[in-house]
């Protein structure tokens, strides 16, 4: 678009969200052109500038936005929204939406345990705001301090807790879908569409009640199965803890050994020692030494050698839990419950250590993935939702997929009567950016498509967002059919067409 162009666009959109509230300069223009996704990271790395938006607004109000959408339809100009932007932003021209202005705690319902707030607050404000009423948000993410609520009910989390929304969809329509009116699950898909079918702008959810005492324990298990077994009995017996995790040992190495202040991480291999008794292999010293000195790319040209350095650690899985309650004894109380079914399970305590540093943690890893990016290397997530009698399938089924292209580590979350999730992380190497991006793709591709033949469920999209050229495009494509299914494809682009019928927002699949 030419410059006079844009400033037409951006005199336009000031009438409706203030002078101040847009802005096409290039400086800005720049930041909202990128994000935090392992392909964000390593194009800047590669100093690809790719397409950037042409204005960058931010609505104050429901209706400036809706306002804002329909001038885009009326000039078929694409519009994408913007959350914490750790994942999709970049890679589209046309209006950039960033909701961050509207982050207020609308209302708090401490009778009924709700809570009605704005999409552009970040999640650990909004915990802290609840704290005056005795509230919680409860089990957050590790990037609550970055995430907006926009942005983490887009990716599809908060299913469980949401009640109702309010959205502007992509052809310009007010939405309201609320739990009392039968519309639950129109909230979930809205929310959960990830911007490609409506923008929320309000979220109400449900919220628990704040704790005040917390009662932690880790356990080293002797085999990955003990630590499976003793998850789903823990789920089975109705137990509710704040933090339920099963951990392979390396789960936390790169984030030990370059996400902490420098006055921790000569600690960091012999708290690892802690959970895994003896030394590192030989083949690992390398990899945790190249963290600290941000020269990861080089340690990660054999990944299978890592790979199979860390099987040979002795212990295979370590357990962590900690219960939240108004009074340490209750917590306490279900503490000595749940130790009791672990230890039945071939359990053996460590002490509330571990298990207190993953819960410090939780919301400090953004930090230990820049370095491993500025080191030469990129890493990236996959979440696999699955079932008791499937979760060791899944679990084989990704390491095998991934082995000889990424270093990999897993743990167990979001653990329920029926199943659980795998949480993996995946680290490869990036010496350039452009072998970076061919590695990153390749490997998630892969992993997804080892999670989905092994019974497991992903998101169905690679997590770096728009694609990147034809390779990319194909991949997105390729995910979004394995995962939804034909069928299921044809339904979502089907949603797409009734409420964006011009394809403004974000794509599906590559509708």
């Amino acid at each position: 678009m030419q410059v006079h162009e844009r400033e037409r666009m951006r005199r336009d959109l000031a009438r409706v969200v203030g002078l101040r509230h847009a802005d096409d300069g290039d400086v800005v223009r720049e930041v909202y052109g990128r994000d935090s996704s392992p392909a964000g990271q390593l194009r800047a790395r590669a100093g690809e500038r790719g397409l950037l938006p042409d204005v960058v607004v931010w609505p104050g109000t429901t209706d400036e936005l809706l306002r804002v959408v329909r001038y885009a339809r009326e000039r078929r100009i694409a519009l994408t929204p913007y959350g914490g932007g750790l994942r999709v932003a970049g890679g589209r021209a046309g209006i950039v939406v960033d909701l961050k202005r509207m982050h207020r705690l609308v209302e708090v319902d401490g009778a009924h345990r709700r809570v009605r707030a704005q999409a552009g607050a970040r999640l650990l404000h909004l915990d802290r705001a609840l704290a005056v009423d005795g509230l919680a948000m409860g089990l957050l993410p590790d990037d609550a301090g970055t995430a907006t609520l926009g942005g983490w009910l887009a990716s599809g989390a908060g299913a469980d807790r949401l009640l109702g929304v309010v959205a502007v969809s992509g052809g310009g329509e007010l939405l309201r879908a609320t739990a009392e009116e039968g519309g639950a699950e129109l909230a979930r898909l809205l929310a959960g569409s990830g911007g490609a079918l409506a923008v929320v702008t309000e979220a109400t959810l449900a919220v628990e009640e704040r704790p005040d005492g917390v009662a932690a324990e880790s356990f080293r298990m002797g085999s990955l199965e003990a630590g499976l077994e003793a998850l789903r009995e823990l789920a089975a017996q109705g137990l509710r803890p704040s933090l339920l995790g099963l951990h392979d040992p390396l789960d936390d190495l790169i984030a030990g050994a370059t996400g902490r202040p420098s006055g921790e991480r000569e600690e960091s291999a012999s708290r690892l020692g802690r959970i895994v008794p003896g030394r590192l292999p030989a083949a690992l010293q390398p990899l945790v030494t190249a963290a600290r000195q941000r020269s990861v790319g080089l340690s990660l040209l054999a990944p299978a050698v890592l790979n199979r350095a860390a099987e040979l650690l002795p212990s295979k899985a370590v357990l962590v839990v900690a219960f939240e309650a108004r009074a340490r004894a209750q917590a306490e109380a279900q503490l000595r419950h749940a130790t009791s079914v672990v230890r039945r399970c071939g359990g053996t305590a460590l002490g509330p250590e571990t298990a207190l540093r993953v819960w410090r943690r939780r919301h400090g890893t953004l930090h230990a993935q820049a370095a491993v990016f500025a080191g030469g290397g990129w890493v990236d997530a996959l979440a696999v939702d699955t079932t008791w009698d499937r979760v060791g399938r899944s679990w084989a089924a990704v390491r095998r997929a991934v082995w000889e292209s990424a270093f990999v580590s897993c743990h167990v979350e979001a653990v329920r009567p029926e199943g659980c999730r795998l949480a993996f992380t995946l680290v490869g190497p990036a010496i350039t950016a452009a072998r970076g991006l061919e590695s990153w793709e390749r490997t998630l591709l892969a992993a997804h498509r080892a999670a989905l033949e092994s019974g497991g469920a992903t998101d169905g999209q690679l997590a770096g967002g728009p694609p990147r050229g034809v390779e990319g495009a194909s991949a997105r494509a390729a995910l979004a059919a394995d995962a939804l299914g034909e069928s299921g494809l044809r339904l979502a682009r089907a949603l797409k067409e009734v409420l964006d019928p011009d394809a403004l927002l974000l794509p599906v699949g590559l509708s």
